[in-house]
């Protein structure tokens, strides 16, 4: 497996926090994205380890299993990536 830098990959993110606590993200990839992860300290996603294909996109939702404050930020990895992504989570309005 050739592992190249995430930022040649061109992975992409855009989490929300909702209403509900949960976090929605919005992952896109420029390139083949194998086996993505979206990890955030405290919450359980609905589906990890996925592929995103070149210019597709990928909407994940991730759910806290108690209260207590929501992450800042959240890390997005893939199997054929060199390095994560660390994104920082804005509140809904």
């Amino acid at each position: 497996l050739r592992r190249r830098d995430i930022a040649e990959i061109g992975i992409s993110a855009q989490p929300v926090a909702l209403p509900s606590r949960e976090i929605e993200v919005l992952l896109g990839a420029r390139a083949f994205a194998n086996a993505v992860r979206v990890f955030a300290p405290g919450l359980l996603p609905d589906d990890s380890y996925f592929p995103i294909e070149p210019g597709g996109t990928r909407r994940l939702l991730l759910t806290p299993p108690t209260s207590g404050p929501l992450p800042g930020g959240l890390f997005v990895t893939a199997l054929n990536a060199e390095g994560r992504l660390t994104i920082p989570v804005e509140k809904s309005a």
